[in-house]
């Protein structure tokens, strides 16, 4: 773990919401904070609740176009780690909505949980 580190926060990104979750390095799993519009202000303003950028490390998941995110964190001085994403979703129409909510929610737990 690098040192100064003291929360990883994992974020499943959409178009229009970000699923946010903060595990504190060395401790219990992760936690859900919610959702938040995709703002990155927004994003800003709930990162600093947990330290400066340099205590704070951000990690989600992202195809081939989702770095932007990425690139506004890094120019004001978090680490962040932008994993590809793992598998495509096959979801039927009609439950796609509560399949996609319920992933949002694992994505970000387990990408905060798997940097703790």
């Amino acid at each position: 773990m690098e040192e100064g580190i003291k929360f990883f926060v994992g974020l499943d990104v959409h178009k229009d919401t970000i699923a946010v979750a903060v595990a504190e390095a060395g401790r219990a799993p992760a936690r859900l904070l919610g959702s938040i519009a995709h703002d990155v202000a927004k994003l800003l303003k709930l990162l600093a609740r947990y330290g400066t950028p340099e205590q704070v490390q951000v990690v989600y998941e992202a195809g081939p176009t989702g770095y932007g995110l990425q690139r506004a964190l890094v120019r004001r001085g978090y680490a962040c780690q932008v994993d590809r994403t793992s598998f495509a979703r096959d979801a039927v129409a009609s439950n796609y909505a509560m399949q996609a909510t319920a992933y949002s929610l694992r994505s970000s737990l387990a990408a905060a949980s798997s940097r703790a």
